[in-house]
């Protein structure tokens, strides 16, 4: 019956649908990596959430979605937007707001990746880079718009350094190894369509 129903709904949605959940789907398996017992368990998680959508879908982007036609790519791009919109709807009063943030982002993290020469590296500066935000953001309670330059220079050095930093290297690289090294979708593991 479950699996009937997995395979009807995967049926009655678009690709772009399908696609833009993906990155939503890893959000979720990370947290389910969370341990009650760490600092990062006390974090504002509506902060950790929308920032860690906007990793995974760097992740699928530079990985998966770069290999799908243009206009493939556009309406998965704005379905993702439409999706994270919902979730803080307050912050963000159209998806312009929202194109601008993000843009800050998957640039910021795609630089990371060209510069890196091994996995840990890159989890350990976009989990760097998380950390000040989410610090920042917590401590003024709102979401940050800063590329890694600007986090380095302008929000470090008023925040608590390094609070969950560890915490998130251990996350994003259990997370999202799969799929940067070996492009096995972390979301399909335990599905059976």
């Amino acid at each position: 019956m479950q699996k009937r129903f997995l395979k009807n709904n995967f049926i009655n949605m678009s690709k772009e649908q399908f696609y833009a959940k993906k990155p939503l789907e890893m959000v979720k398996d990370a947290e389910g990596l969370i341990t009650p017992f760490g600092t990062l368990y006390c974090a504002d998680r509506r902060f950790l959430t929308f920032e860690l959508a906007f990793f995974y879908y760097f992740i699928y982007d530079y990985k998966i979605f770069n290999q799908l036609d243009h206009e493939t790519r556009i309406r998965i791009f704005n379905t993702f937007l439409g999706e994270i919109q919902l979730s803080r709807p307050d912050d963000f009063p159209d998806l312009k707001s929202i194109n601008k943030f993000y843009e800050v982002r998957i640039f910021t993290y795609f630089k990371i990746a060209q510069e890196i020469t091994t996995m840990g590296e890159f989890s350990e500066k976009c989990a760097n880079y998380i950390n000040t935000l989410l610090t920042y953001s917590e401590e003024n309670n709102v979401f940050t718009c800063y590329n890694l330059d600007q986090a380095e220079k302008e929000l470090k050095p008023n925040i608590e350094p390094n609070k969950y930093t560890d915490e998130l290297k251990t996350l994003l690289m259990l997370s999202s190894s799969p799929i940067m090294i070996h492009g096995i979708d972390p979301t399909e593991r335990h599905k059976e369509i």
